[in-house]
């Protein structure tokens, strides 16, 4: 069956245990030379749909997890009552029941992530030490660059779309500091409150219409299921604040998600539910921990390519300006799109990411 981005069921999906959790992905393609696609928030593998044909197309043996949290992948559990932001010796002070809360958030964190991706590419090669290209976007992005300062054997070259470098900082700073200086990340301090996950749980209709730009389609659904129009949740007085912040004002999609697509990220959420997913927003202490030490550049033998989307309201282009001094060896281009490029502008995205790949791949090949 041929590859249809409005059609889950039309990619090859597998399950594999790797570093005792178990992970789900899409693989299509074949042979040695590896791309691993990972997703963000409130993304699934399918975020990649548009790009995983493309890519096969150019010889890629493609891999796209549901990343820890997602889907059918593992969600380890970890109680509203964890301290994001005290690291390991504040749990160790609180008891044990505080520790066994921040083991399972550290599992989330990126060079845990990062050692999971490695382990699954070994499984699906059958040898140790696989290499590949990794592309990410959101939370996808930020973490395929912290591969490349976990594992930098392991990239041959990195792509991320929308999420530009930030260097290992050397003093912890908590979101509420970085939302001072950057205020589009106010949203990131709602996630992190107790509670967070059973809001999106509970008005997933109205989270997704705002988040996705999509309220006409998200109301078209709902009318069709007899659900109520999450349009006037949304705007009421009522609305909790994370619902207000993603309320999609201000933004359109320059291509609308079709019904089927949308459709598809309702029954996945309505199913899991956010509870897993919610831990990619409280792993900054867990991350700050784990990089202690780790350089602050990317290597510069790792050819990379940044795509900023010029209309994205969480990651704007301007949060790139100074890429090149932590990139090396870095192409950016701009796209004419929000934050969903990827699904939004797919033939641009692709051209790019394409014509870029064709270009790095002698050098690919010659690190090998």
């Amino acid at each position: 069956m041929p590859m249809n981005p409005l059609d889950p069921a039309s990619f090859t999906h597998k399950h594999a245990r790797v570093r005792g959790r178990l992970y789900h992905f899409v693989e299509e393609g074949a042979g040695d030379k590896f791309a691993v696609l990972c997703h963000g928030f409130p993304d699934l593998w399918f975020g990649w749909r548009y790009q995983v044909p493309a890519l096969v197309a150019q010889g890629f043996h493609v891999l796209v997890p549901s990343m820890l949290g997602y889907s059918t992948s593992e969600a380890p559990v970890v109680p509203d009552s964890v301290d994001v932001e005290g690291g390991r010796g504040a749990a160790s002070q609180r008891g044990p029941s505080a520790m066994a809360a921040f083991e399972q958030l550290q599992q989330y964190g990126f060079r845990s992530v990062s050692e999971d991706l490695g382990a699954l590419l070994d499984h699906v090669s059958g040898r140790a030490g696989t290499r590949a290209t990794f592309l990410g976007h959101d939370w996808g992005g930020m973490l395929v660059w912290r591969v490349a300062l976990h594992m930098p054997e392991r990239v041959e070259r990195l792509v991320a779309v929308c999420t530009p470098f930030t260097p290992p900082h050397r003093e912890f700073t908590p979101i509420r500091e970085v939302v001072k200086k950057v205020p589009s990340m106010a949203y990131q301090v709602l996630m992190q409150e107790p509670g967070a996950a059973a809001v999106l749980n509970a008005h997933l209709d109205e989270f997704a219409a705002g988040v996705f730009h999509s309220a006409e389609t998200v109301a078209a659904l709902a009318r069709a299921d007899g659900r109520p129009d999450p349009r006037l949740a949304a705007g009421s007085k009522h609305a909790h604040p994370l619902l207000k912040f993603f309320d999609g004002s201000g933004t359109a999609l320059r291509r609308p998600m079709a019904p089927a697509e949308m459709a598809y990220y309702l029954a996945e959420f309505r199913r899991t539910g956010f509870a897993g997913a919610i831990n990619w927003y409280r792993i900054r202490r867990v991350n700050y921990d784990d990089e202690l030490g780790v350089i602050r550049r990317v290597p510069a033998h790792i050819p990379c390519l940044f795509i900023a989307a010029e209309h994205d309201p969480f990651l704007p282009p301007s949060m790139a300006r100074d890429i090149k001094h932590t990139v090396p060896q870095v192409e950016i281009h701009t796209v004419d799109a929000t934050h969903w490029a990827l699904f939004e502008a797919p033939d641009e995205v692709n051209r790019i990411i394409t014509s870029w790949l064709a270009k790095t791949d002698g050098a690919a090949k010659a690190r090998l």
